[in-house]
């Protein structure tokens, strides 16, 4: 997995997965090429609002991610044990109880780090496909790809809209605030075909 830490390869798999998207628009050339020209800045907004997570989250999808790489419960325990935010019993604790564990405060800290270990464990394939090891200079961040591309994509249909409600203005073809694009699109070609089929009379 250490490939995809790297931010070309990040910035690919980002557009792999709004390719698939671009099925669903009329202008796939200009989608592409929003996408293209936007995806570092989007991937710089989930960047940032990664570093604005409360207390030791990061911490822990790092912990969730590397741990759902490891072969078995005991590398996934000492994996945790390594880290200086888990040296004490109180975090730890505080850890399981993000993960929603059903732990007793008056369990050792070897049985929390087991009941732990043992939740990603369970939970390997889940933590693996959902987030990415993302590095920018000495730092890591765990970025959910589909977020990313969740992001692009309402970008564009925002873009898209705006331009066409300036369109349909223009053209003087009424529309709701809330629809989309593609419907707006739709509004304007029919005014369109209708405004030629009167001069065709």
């Amino acid at each position: 997995m250490e490939s995809r830490t790297y931010k070309d390869n990040f910035r690919n798999l980002i557009l792999d997965m709004v390719q698939k998207e671009l099925d669903n628009y009329v202008s796939q050339r200009g989608a592409k090429l929003f996408f293209e020209a936007n995806v570092d800045r989007v991937i710089d907004e989930n960047v940032q609002r990664v570093q604005t997570r409360k207390n030791n989250e990061n911490m822990y999808l790092k912990m969730l991610t590397y741990g759902s790489y490891q072969e078995n419960l005991i590398s996934i325990g000492k994996l945790i044990k390594k880290q200086e935010l888990f040296k004490s019993k109180q975090e730890l604790y505080n850890f399981a109880k993000y993960l929603n564990l059903n732990v007793n405060k008056k369990l050792s800290y070897n049985q929390m780090l087991r009941m732990i270990s043992k939740y990603i464990y369970d939970n390997r394939d889940l933590y693996s496909n959902r987030y990415v090891i993302y590095k920018r200079a000495d730092k890591e961040y765990i970025v959910n790809p589909k977020d990313v591309k969740d992001d692009l994509i309402e970008s564009y249909k925002s873009k898209t809209r705006e331009e066409m409600k300036v369109i349909a203005k223009l053209l003087d073809v009424e529309i709701d605030e809330d629809e989309g694009a593609e419907d707006i699109r739709k509004k304007i070609i029919n005014n369109i075909i209708k405004v030629k089929l009167k001069k065709n009379k």
